[in-house]
């Protein structure tokens, strides 16, 4: 089964997607297997916990490398959501070792990135994901809030003007 989701769970670390949070998944679907399948319906109802539980029971039957890492995208996505930035991480990385041609893996692990304020390497992730699919409408999101959160941090803040 090949499940691998794009979840705009950057509403998390960055309120202003909300609005464009529409369409929340891009999904691919190969085979069954009950627990994955659960865990991204349990995801999609935002049920993050209980998502995370079913994959992570669902990763044990898995042998094909690329499912795998798409699981382990999944729980990336479900630890964003939850503000577990660290942990989103670990689960982003695994993924990666996995495979790295699998663009929601590195918006996945923007939105983590964005959530721990680093912003640069966000950017990268943006950047490496839309080497894969420049036309990746979740990444544009991800990529607008990154360079507006750069912009505001590197951009001088207008001095008041003083009277006198």
């Amino acid at each position: 089964m090949r499940v691998a989701l794009s979840l705009v769970v950057l509403a998390a670390v960055a309120p202003q997607l909300t609005a464009a949070a529409d369409d929340p998944v891009s999904a691919t679907v190969l085979g069954p297997n009950a627990a994955i399948t659960e865990g991204v319906e349990a995801m999609l109802g935002r049920r993050w916990l209980r998502g995370i539980e079913l994959t992570e029971q669902g990763l044990a039957s898995l042998a094909s490398p690329s499912d795998r890492a798409a699981a382990f995208s999944n729980l990336c996505a479900a630890y964003v959501a939850l503000r577990d930035f660290d942990r989103a991480l670990e689960e982003c990385d695994q993924a990666l070792k996995l495979d790295t041609g699998n663009w929601r893996t590195y918006n996945n692990r923007a939105g983590a990135l964005i959530g721990k304020g680093r912003l640069d390497e966000a950017l990268h992730d943006v950047e490496a994901g839309l080497a894969l699919d420049p036309a990746a409408g979740t990444l544009r999101q991800t990529e607008t809030i990154v360079r507006n959160e750069l912009k505001r941090l590197y951009e001088p803040q207008h001095a008041p003007a003083s009277a006198g």
